[in-house]
């Protein structure tokens, strides 16, 4: 393991012209000087963030000049690369000591030659454009942190340039229609520039090449549109690859047609270390609405229109404003800043203080430049088995189909049996009633059997919607029984008058269904009348 002690973190001042963020925050520093840590800051290097010098002695830095920071630090964190430092005159990577370990975006495919210096010099070099993405990586994604600030900033650009309302609104002066606004590329930034635009009042649109960003598109309110040419654009680490020919002539022929109708473009396709493809063609720009905004955000590596130029702001011959500004993060320095400095706090953690353990941690791998004067390579990840063939899923659909038809044949089959054992039995008890019972129970019982059959026929067959006045007429006929019951006490005069003293139960029965079936009467049509007068319409 090459580094023994990493409990000293430098953070020098970014000394990029356009630059205003910076790699720590005073909240945070106090997090870490209270795990152990000791932090060096250079001078003025949180001002333009809104973080004064006072604030970072407070917690407890060490805010001392520039050389000095590169001198106490055995970890230096930066987001830029280096370059020369204006006030020492001397490139900043001749101040870095052998075995520091530097941490900074170095984007090694755009600078390789600043990988081979860095080897060189023996320093332990980390690019933060490297993180893997991964579910574990992701409270240290500083891609992430950094570009949800771009999509909220974008749209914030948009309606500064922008001459009218973003929402619609009806006032006395007339109506205002909402602000049509298309997201091009639904990443990190263009999903918080679709959620952000939302939010102002904008009719949102938004495009990508990966399928599988549809539903977060529509959980922000947003509009997903589709090509008539289906290809998944889907490429590694959750970025999108290159389109073919084909689906980028589908791709045009769509934008063209929104292009006539849409007011605001925010265009947010950045291919990490490659020239960013052109998606809004100088056809396209002609055919805008005169007073129509577009913000490209991928300026920095050649933008997505045809008209883009890095850190300026145009407009073209039939008024529609291309802003092409690379600084967008720095534009909210101090949340951009608060939120670089957390990714920090979290690769720390992650690293620890003593050795760098770049053999078994993957993120510590997938940062790893250079290390021991050596660039370094990541070992080739182990070979995962083979999957077995997915089956066709027309195929799969049919199969499914198939083990369906079987279970419910198998169900109907059962349940043809149950009805028939259920029948046989039916029919056998009726057998054993009509030689035992006496023939007014037969009477009774017949009809109490066809009633249910009846009954049940008629309720089935009646639409859901009056089931519930249904239910209560039914309840109310039900108390036909109280015939029955009166009937029954008339009766028992008769057979106390025969002697029948085996019936003397029979009263009692009689009077308590009579006080039931006259509750089923009463409140039935009652319940009935109620329900019947809130169908009828209000005069």
């Amino acid at each position: 393991m090459a580094q023994q002690q990493m409990n000293k973190l430098g953070f020098p001042r970014e000394i990029h012209p356009l630059e205003k963020r910076v790699a720590m925050v005073p909240t945070i520093a106090q997090k870490l000087i209270k795990k152990g840590y000791e932090i060096w800051i250079e001078e003025g290097a949180g001002e333009k963030a809104g973080f004064a010098n006072e604030q970072y002695a407070q917690v407890g830095c060490h805010v001392v000049p520039c050389r000095e920071v590169y001198a106490n630090a055995n970890v230096v964190i930066k987001i830029n690369p280096p370059d020369v430092h204006p006030v020492e005159q001397c490139p900043e990577i001749s101040m870095l000591r052998e075995n520091t370990m530097f941490i900074a975006y170095l984007w090694p495919h755009k600078n390789p030659e600043l990988i081979e210096e860095l080897a060189r010099r023996n320093v332990v070099a980390l690019s933060m454009d490297r993180l893997p993405r991964t579910t574990k990586a992701q409270a240290m994604d500083t891609l992430s942190s950094q570009a949800k600030v771009t999509g909220k900033r974008a749209v914030i650009e948009a309606a500064s340039h922008f001459q009218r309302f973003l929402s619609g609104e009806m006032t006395s002066a007339g109506k205002n229609p909402p602000a049509k606004c298309l997201v091009l590329g639904a990443g990190v930034a263009g999903l918080e520039a679709i959620g952000t635009a939302k939010k102002l009042g904008c009719e949102v649109r938004a495009f990508d090449v990966r399928p599988a960003v549809k539903e977060e598109v529509q959980s922000l309110g947003g509009k997903f549109l589709e090509t008539t040419y289906q290809e998944d654009g889907s490429g590694s680490g959750g970025y999108a690859r290159e389109s073919s020919e084909a689906a980028k002539a589908a791709q045009r022929d769509l934008f063209m047609q929104q292009a006539r109708e849409i007011d605001i473009i925010i265009t947010t396709a950045n291919l990490p270390g490659r020239q960013s493809p052109i998606l809004v063609p100088e056809e396209m720009i002609r055919v805008m609405k005169p007073g129509s905004v577009i913000v490209d955000l991928a300026a920095a590596n050649g933008g997505n229109t045809a008209l883009t130029r890095p850190n300026e702001v145009i407009v073209t011959p039939n008024g529609i404003t291309i802003c092409g500004a690379v600084d967008y993060e720095s534009r909210m320095a101090t949340q951009a800043s608060i939120m670089y400095a957390n990714n920090m706090a979290n690769l720390l953690e992650e690293i620890g203080m003593t050795e760098l353990d770049y053999v078994n941690n993957e993120i510590v791998q997938g940062l790893l430049q250079t290390i021991n004067g050596q660039k370094y390579q990541a070992p080739p990840k182990p070979a995962q088995a083979a999957v077995a063939p997915q089956p066709d899923p027309k195929e799969a659909e049919e199969e499914r189909a198939r083990v369906k038809a079987a279970e419910e044949a198998k169900k109907k089959k059962i349940s043809r049996v149950v009805s028939t054992i259920t029948l046989i039995l039916f029919v056998a008890i009726l057998v054993i009633l009509g030689i035992f019972a006496p023939g007014t129970f037969l009477s009774n019982l017949t009809i109490f059997i066809l009633s249910i059959i009846a009954g049940s026929t008629i309720i089935w067959n009646v639409a859901a919607a009056l089931h519930t006045p249904l239910m209560s007429v039914t309840n109310a006929i039900s108390g036909i029984v109280l015939i029955s019951t009166v009937s029954l006490v008339d009766h028992f005069g008769k057979w106390a008058f025969e002697g029948k003293t085996q019936y003397a139960i029979t009263p009692f029965i009689a009077i308590f269904g009579t006080f039931v079936a006259a509750i089923n009467v009463t409140g039935g049509f009652l319940v009935t009348q109620k329900m019947l007068r809130m169908f009828k319409a209000r005069k």
